[in-house]
């Protein structure tokens, strides 16, 4: 309850128990009410174990003077209130507390001998009562109201405050603030905090969660909010699980009334299997644990397969061959078909691997004619066709599931390339431009295209950006020269905001060097806006070993 101050109007009703003060602001639309300077602040009735000397109450000064309460007295109701307690001479000041409780309650300023009701069937009360008895505060707690207990106002009570389980106090959500509605102004605490400020219930909500699901250590970027009108006293905590073990569990500290803050982690998922991944956020006294969790489950890769290269007219004696490049690993081997213009088709099978892998019609003779290519990745179909040397079209079909798809093809002619030269993929990501390969062996099975490639700079170190500033028209570098022969590879474009704009490499298997190109375009294919990017790069050995990470920074220019 709280005491008037001057105005232009000021009505004031004494009941029994309590003096309000209304003060009517002319010229505005709303009643303010300003605090009482006593009040009860916090109580514990049902402490662990035995309630015997460990109840307590505490009252607070919300006021902005000294108050003497020397007089004062306590009340508690069950079928009606009783007086407890008569507390002697004592100036509480503005801002502080008093504990007083049992005698075995730690820093109580005064022992009382009697009992507080533990509520459970029905309402129970306790009461401060000024020392002229024109003022109280009073706190309902537990329903219903069988004995009509009644309010500050004298009439029977409406308002409640829930029933605490044993070992939680009933506090004020904020320190002192009184609206006269017990079931708004308390709340449990967990954790009693007798003749100390109560802990700040702030609710705390998970927002918005982005999951990047193509990079091997994919980035786990989570909103949280604060849907309070005040910030916590405490931080908070954000525990990453996958699969239910416990991974990350990362601080927050505390958030400003109504703001937000995002938090990002790297989380080591299988590009494979599903994986379920669950959130959990925990902030003391948050009185709303429902927004407080978020759990996904990340979908297995699906098989992603396009043409790469093609040996239509080798030299002689050299066997034909078609470059698959599959582009996400898969739970099982995904089954395709080729076929040409005419109708003629070759099946085959991919092993559950990202990678480059060769299809032709006798695997020996073509390890004997390529034998750089690993032979692992040498495919043999069956029904293989001749390709024509005079142009033809390319279909390639997945029939891994229930119905076929088409998911990729390629038309070419007798110009398109030399005798003796494979037909290359310019990018091995999404581009149907072709040409003739610039591979010094006219041709790269099993590797990354060198169409697009051009000449490679040379660097120090095992990463490199090169052509940052850059235009439209140009392409930026991202140069590498890392220790293993073979390499799994993923690098995106992040903007400023953590937003993922273009990616350039899916976990894909590359040599020891080379160069990935970005043309400045997000992933929808339009330019992005001049300003800062950042690459964030991760490679490891395709044999196995460590994973080498690294953020470098680009500057676009358009």
């Amino acid at each position: 309850m709280r005491f008037g101050r001057s105005g232009r109007f000021i009505w004031t009703c004494i009941s029994k128990y309590k003096q309000y003060s209304l003060i009517v602001l002319l010229g505005l639309a709303c009643w303010t009410f300003l605090s009482a300077s006593i009040v009860i602040n916090e109580v514990c009735y049902d402490p662990t174990g035995s309630d015997s000397g460990l109840e307590w109450i505490e009252l607070y000064n919300n006021g902005d003077t000294n108050v003497n309460l020397d007089g004062a007295e306590i009340h508690v109701a069950g079928s009606s209130f009783t007086r407890i307690f008569t507390i002697p001479y004592f100036i509480l000041r503005p801002g502080r507390y008093l504990l007083m409780g049992g005698n075995l309650v730690p820093n109580a300023i005064f022992t009382f001998a009697g009992t507080l009701q533990n509520g459970g069937s029905e309402t129970d009360a306790i009461r401060y009562v000024s020392p002229n008895g024109n003022y109280t505060d009073t706190v309902h707690y537990d329903s219903p109201n069988t004995y009509q207990l009644v309010d500050d106002t004298g009439i029977p009570a409406e308002s409640f405050a829930p029933d605490v389980p044993e070992g939680y106090s009933l506090g004020r959500k904020i320190n002192g603030l009184d609206t006269n509605n017990s079931a708004v102004d308390f709340i449990p605490f967990s954790d009693p905090s007798p003749g100390l400020p109560n802990p700040v219930a702030c609710d705390y909500a998970i927002g918005s969660v982005e999951l990047d699901p193509d990079l091997t250590s994919p980035i786990l970027s989570v909103w949280i909010c604060n849907r309070s009108h005040y910030s916590p006293l405490h931080q908070a905590t954000l525990d990453i699980y996958v699969d239910q073990v416990l991974m990350q569990s990362l601080e927050i500290a505390p958030i400003p009334a109504g703001d937000s803050t995002m938090v990002q982690a790297y989380l080591s998922l299988d590009p494979v299997q599903s994986q379920s991944i669950s959130l959990i956020l925990s902030l003391p006294g948050d009185p709303d644990q429902t927004n407080n969790t978020w759990s996904s489950t990340t979908q297995g890769a699906q098989a992603e397969a396009s043409l790469s290269e093609l040996m239509y007219y080798p030299d002689a004696g050299k066997p034909e061959w078609i470059e698959i490049v599959q582009k996400a690993a898969v739970t099982a081997r995904a089954s395709f078909v080729i076929r040409d213009a005419s109708g003629n088709s070759s099946n085959f099978s991919l092993p559950p691997m990202v990678g480059y892998y060769v299809i032709c019609a006798d695997s020996a003779s073509f390890a004997m004619a390529h034998p750089d290519c690993p032979p692992e990745v040498i495919v043999k179909t069956n029904g293989w066709a001749s390709l024509n040397n005079d142009g033809d079209v390319i279909y390639l079909y997945d029939i891994s599931g229930q119905t076929t798809t088409l998911t990729d093809s390629l038309s070419y002619n007798a110009s398109s390339t030399r005798q003796g030269y494979s037909l290359e993929r310019v990018a091995d990501e999404d581009d149907y431009r072709w040409q003739e390969s610039r591979s010094p062996g006219k041709s790269s099975p099993g590797a990354a295209n060198s169409a697009s490639q051009g000449e490679i700079p040379q660097i120090e170190g095992r990463l490199a950006v090169i052509g940052s500033p850059f235009r439209r028209g140009e392409q930026l570098q991202i140069v590498y020269q890392l220790p293993a022969q073979t390499n799994r590879i993923s690098c995106s474009v992040y903007d400023q905001d953590g937003r993922r704009r273009a990616v350039l490499a899916v976990n894909q298997e590359l040599g020891s060097s080379g160069q990935l190109l970005w043309d400045g375009k997000s992933s929808t294919g339009s330019y992005l806006p001049a300003g800062l990017y950042f690459i964030v790069w991760e490679s490891r050995p395709a044999g196995g070993g460590r994973t080498y990470r690294k953020q470098m920074t680009a500057v676009f220019s358009n």
